[in-house]
């Protein structure tokens, strides 16, 4: 899932240059965020495991960038 998430996520970010050369069409791009969004959610679940998994430190979830668009960054 999260590769998956990644690769679209990447795709996404440059999807202005999909679409001015013509490899990509706007049906297309609008899916792939919707797809983008749908794992994210799901990824949302699994935040948890993750960070433990990864042994992120508690002093970087306590960093403000850690709360994202949420906190109003």
């Amino acid at each position: 899932m999260l590769h998956d998430l990644f690769v679209l996520w990447r795709i996404e970010e440059d999807r202005g240059w999909f679409l001015e050369s013509g490899q990509m069409e706007g049906v297309k791009t609008k899916a792939i965020r919707a797809l983008v969004d749908r794992l994210c959610a799901e990824a949302r679940h699994q935040a948890l495991p993750l960070v433990e998994a990864w042994g992120i430190p508690d002093a970087c979830l306590a960093a403000p960038i850690a709360f994202g668009p949420a906190a109003g960054l």
